[in-house]
């Protein structure tokens, strides 16, 4: 035994000293062979410098690190190979462990791997395959911090016509912990199969290596991880499955680095390929690149709900694959730049919720679509670029409290909508909220279009400043609402032919027009809710009704449909008739209203003409003046007043605009009880 030995600190050349307990504060090193398992108690500390090696006999460990002890590699550590066989020849899968790491401190700048498979025994028929390779480091408890080599064990190999052993796992996390990789850490090579003259179909290659199984605990990885490929399979049998970069069972995965599932091994039939992360709960953060083996499948969730965290740069070469009718997260994290999303739906999978974080802001593109039922919550800035012509459609409930903008194409919202955030359409860009029972305290803006295509209700704080809002559909007000469709922008009401639509309002509610307000559809759409319109007020076809107070000081001009008002018309304004336009004014209008025909064929209805106070500008040919509930016997016309009675008593006086006399107006029955007035 050659040893060299000083206080606090002693040297282990040849191995010589293994296993023994070396008290607290001891501080040891190797730097020779040894052969034989090194225990790492409470206390101590183990260096293996960069001649040292720990090659153990067959079967068994490495390295055995206590709570308390610490190893740091410079050198190799290594499990013992398998050894032996079963009865069919199969070799035995009882390779020794690189390292067990059972709550203390690994620092690996070095190489460690795990024990090689047993191979199979050999001679005669019913040859038996590989064993296989075992960890190459296994944690349950502790800190495991690495910027060297580690491996799972080589896979045993077959003799005769038998199977290839599996490529052992670099490292596990059998009971927590924590693993910081800087270097490399991968799965072994599944072994291939054995070809001969007859060659037994169920000869297939063994699968690769698992990179990291995480059971708990935490594993962050900036440098390398990878699944080991799978072997190749016999003339008939199949190729061994690749193996997965990373099963996380709980705990927590972040990634800047690499990490990928192993290629599939070829045969009869080809393995699969390695995933480059299997998920079963846990949180797994990406900044880097996660990539399927051979072009599988990056990261797949079992049924275990689970977050998926994706950092703005972070590249994902694989579908990334939730479980479908499960509670699985994606969220969409801040970072120093924008993050570009590419496939929600498509390459990102059945995620039972989609979340951008405060102070993200991302841009998702491709084809891009949700979960019906799923939710989608938006605290920071998601742009959804569907493309020119393209569409869109997110089945989710949204949760809008940060901004939610349809970039390009039309981008539906089938879900309800909900919060105080921000709605936006850019220019050419259409955003449709479809989901009945929407509620919304935001803002509705941009320079594109929004189309409220279902039941909603915007609530006080809400505001209109987009280019164009379309109302589809009942749209209600809450309590002490003031909504206000800037200057600029158009709220178009259409109401479906044989259709009633209805924008309702509580009492105190306001809905102020400082754009333009128009009514497209051939329907009838009816505003249950005080409006202030300062600018303009159209109906284009249909029939557009006003229930409640109408404080006119700009136009609203009945162009080719029908406008009626339940209350009298306040403020100054101009109410106009186009040639095909019907404006009816059930309770009259204030002085400084100007009833103007725009165009021959217009119709004024006045159903208490006494009470209409304003002036009638630009009477003429085809135009018509309908006074209900007026039978009238005589009519007179001076200084722009056209007065009528019924059996004597004066029931109308009309002011006109205009250089008139009292042939100019022609009086007759409408029919119904009533009087029209034409131009004679």
């Amino acid at each position: 035994m050659l040893t060299r030995a000083t206080i606090g600190e002693r040297t282990i050349k040849h191995g010589l000293m293994l296993g023994q307990t070396y008290g607290a504060d001891s501080t040891s090193s190797i730097s020779g062979t040894v052969t034989h398992t090194v225990t790492v108690s409470g206390g101590e500390k183990l260096t293996i410098t960069d001649t040292g090696a720990i090659e153990p006999a067959a079967t068994t460990i490495g390295v055995v690190i206590d709570a308390g002890g610490t190893a740091i590699n410079h050198g190799s550590i290594f499990g013992g190979s398998g050894s032996g066989y079963d009865a069919n020849y199969n070799g035995y899968n009882n390779a020794g462990i690189g390292v067990a790491l059972n709550g203390g401190t690994l620092v690996n700048a070095g190489t460690i791997a795990g024990g090689a498979g047993a191979n199979s025994g050999g001679g005669g028929a019913g040859d038996g395959s590989g064993g296989n390779g075992s960890y190459g480091v296994d944690i349950i408890g502790g800190m495991l911090g690495n910027s060297g080599t580690i491996a799972g064990g080589s896979a045993g190999v077959p003799t005769g016509y038998g199977s290839g052993g599996s490529g052992g796992t670099g490292v596990i996390l059998s009971g927590g912990g924590t693993v910081l990789n800087t270097g490399d850490i991968a799965g072994a090579k599944g072994e291939s199969a054995l070809y001969g003259a007859e060659v037994d179909s169920s000869s297939h290659g063994g699968s690769g290596g698992y990179g990291v199984i995480v059971n708990g605990g935490r594993l962050e990885n900036s440098g390398t991880i990878a699944g080991g490929s799978g072997g190749t399979g016999a003339e008939y049998g199949a190729g061994g499955s690749g193996g997965i970069g990373v099963v996380l069972i709980g705990g927590m995965l972040q990634n800047t680095g690499s990490i990928a599932g192993g290629d599939a091994g070829s045969g009869y039939s080809d393995g699969s390929y390695g995933f480059g992360v299997l998920v079963s709960g846990g949180t797994l953060v990406n900044a880097g690149t996660i990539s399927g083996g051979g072009g599988g499948d990056a990261v797949v969730f079992d049924k275990t709900a689970a977050t998926l965290v994706v950092d703005p740069g972070a590249v994902f070469n694989g579908v990334v694959q939730a479980y479908l009718g499960g509670n699985d997260a994606l969220d969409l994290a801040r970072g120093a730049h924008a993050g570009t999303l590419s496939g929600l739906g498509s390459a990102f999978v059945d995620f039972a919720t989609v979340t951008v974080e405060q102070g993200a802001d991302w841009v998702l593109t491709g084809a891009s679509a949700t979960l019906p039922g799923s939710v989608l919550e938006v605290a920071g800035v998601l742009t959804v670029d569907a493309g020119a012509g393209d569409s869109d459609q997110f089945g989710s409930v949204v949760k809008d409290s940060g901004r939610l903008v349809a970039g390009s194409g039309t981008v539906t919202l089938a879900g309800a909508v909900g919060g105080d955030g921000v709605l936006a359409a850019d220019g050419g860009a259409t955003l449709t909220l479809a989901g009945a029972g929407s509620a919304f305290t935001g803002a509705l803006t941009g320079g594109g279009t929004i189309d409220i295509a279902a039941d909603t209700k915007l609530s006080k704080g809400a505001s209109l400043s987009a280019n164009k809002v379309i109302v589809t559909a009942a749209l209600s007000l809450g309590n002490a609402t003031s909504l206000t469709n800037g200057a600029g922008h158009e709220l178009a009401i259409d109401a479906a032919s044989g259709k009633t639509l209805a924008v309702r309002g509580a009492t105190g509610d306001v809905l102020t027009n400082d754009g333009s307000l128009v009514a497209n559809g051939p329907g009838m759409a009816s505003l249950a809710v005080t409006l202030v319109n300062n600018r303009c007020v159209v109906a284009q076809a249909g029939t557009l009704t006003f229930l409640e107070v109408v404080a006119n000081n700009g136009t609203i001009t009945a162009a080719g449909g029908v406008i009626s008002f339940a209350a009298a018309v306040a403020d100054t304004g101009v109410l106009g008739i186009g040639a095909a336009g019907t404006l009816s004014l059930l309770d009259g209008a204030a002085a400084g209203q100007d009833a103007m025909f725009l165009g021959s064929g217009g119709v004024l209805e006045l159903s208490h003409a006494n009470a209409f106070l304003g002036t009638i500008i630009d009477f003429g040919a085809g135009d018509r003046i309908d006074l209900a509930g007026i039978e009238a016997t005589s009519y007179g016309f001076a200084d722009g007043v056209l007065t009528v009675k019924e059996d004597g008593t004066k029931v109308a006086s009309l002011h006109f605009s205009g250089h008139y006399t009292q042939p100019d107006f022609v009086l007759g029955t409408d029919g119904h009880g009533g009087t029209t007035v034409t131009f004679g």
